[in-house]
């Protein structure tokens, strides 16, 4: 009988050297790129944003163009003076979770959710972990929801732990919600009230809540697609941080302020501002209510204060993050204990038979 293998590893390759060829292609078509910046440079300040009904996009409200790091900070000493001399507190939180779902006896979940924050004035600075357990679970989107519930208290707990003239806490995550216009609109729904909530939870105590963020998002490109009336936003290879890799020149500058339309916010009480900066050959985004738009350059500056400090990105999220995170031997652990709690011998005996082949692949 004759066997037939197949390279897999060849088959891949050559398919993801096609790919990137085109893609190549198409982000590296300057002639593309500069009708786009004219375009861009042109927008006008005084387009209503509610007569237009795209998803998502965004509009400006500063002259187009590069704008550059007001305050000089260049390194870890200039980054901290600022947040000093400024009184600034700033503090930021994470979650991590495990569930195995449908492959797991019992339908439970553990999530884990961490902050940590510096005073900077003062020089104080502190961590919060919390716990919690979740049952009867639903689908992955339930979850998520019930996550940002989790948050909300810990973000409660993180706003008495600062103390400054300007407090800020950067949330990892988008405030616009555009990533749940796939989801069935009741889900959508409450979860868009869910990061609402938190956000207002800052603003109520007259804390900046700022979403910082790697995107992949064609706003910009929507936006001028109303300006312009042409269909541009499916231009192949050009989203808004290709956009502003190549139109931002300088280190840390950043974009004009724009507003942001995104149809799961439509009709509540939200007012988004957005910008992109230039950090290290990569683009970020920021979020913010607008209800701080006067404070648009300590944002800025704090913002990049603390990807200095965090040697690329905010080191209070970064902190967070490392705080939150349930390791590989965390979830060693915890299926230990699961295993232990049901008087099972180990976690083989409560695992389905499905998960336990992805774990113990045919060699």
């Amino acid at each position: 009988m004759k066997t037939y293998q197949v390279d897999k590893i060849k088959l891949i390759g050559d398919k993801l050297k096609e790919i990137l060829q085109n893609y190549l292609l198409n982000v590296n078509n300057s002639k593309k790129f500069t009708e786009i910046f004219h375009y861009y440079e042109e927008l006008p300040l005084d387009l209503e944003i509610r007569k237009f009904t795209k998803d998502s996009f965004i509009l400006p409200i500063e002259v187009p163009r590069e704008y550059p790091l007001k305050p000089k900070i260049s390194n870890a000493r200039e980054a901290r003076e600022f947040l000093e001399g400024n009184d600034i507190a700033i503090g930021s939180f994470d979650s991590s979770f495990y569930i195995v779902g449908p492959h797991l006896m019992a339908n439970i979940g553990i999530i884990t959710t961490a902050a940590w924050f510096q005073n900077y004035k003062s020089g104080d600075y502190g961590n919060i972990i919390r716990v919690f357990g979740a049952m009867d679970i639903g689908d992955s989107i339930d979850f998520q929801i019930l996550i940002k519930k989790y948050e909300n208290e810990v973000i409660r707990e993180l706003i008495n732990k600062l103390r400054g003239k300007h407090r800020i806490i950067l949330f990892d995550e988008s405030f616009n919600c555009a990533y749940t216009l796939s989801w069935a609109f009741n889900k959508r729904k409450e979860m868009v009230e869910r990061v609402l909530s938190n956000i207002n939870a800052c603003v109520d105590n007259d804390i900046v809540p700022v979403a910082v963020f790697y995107t992949r998002s064609r706003d910009l490109l929507r936006g001028i697609s109303i300006y312009k009336g042409k269909n541009l936003d499916s231009s192949l290879g050009i989203t808004d941080a290709s956009f502003f890799s190549k139109y931002l020149k300088n280190k840390y500058a950043r974009s004009t302020l724009f507003k942001v339309y995104s149809r799961p916010l439509a009709g509540e009480n939200a007012e988004l501002l957005t910008f992109y900066i230039r950090v290290n050959g990569s683009i970020v985004r920021v979020e913010f209510p607008r209800e701080f738009e006067s404070m648009i350059n300590l944002v800025h500056g704090a913002i990049i204060s603390q990807i200095i400090l965090g040697n690329g990105f905010p080191i209070a999220m970064e902190r967070a993050h490392e705080l939150a995170v349930i390791k590989k031997e965390d979830r060693e652990i915890i299926e230990h204990l699961i295993a232990k709690y049901l008087g099972k011998p180990g976690i083989e005996y409560v695992l389905s038979r499905k998960e336990l082949s992805k774990r113990r692949p045919v060699s």
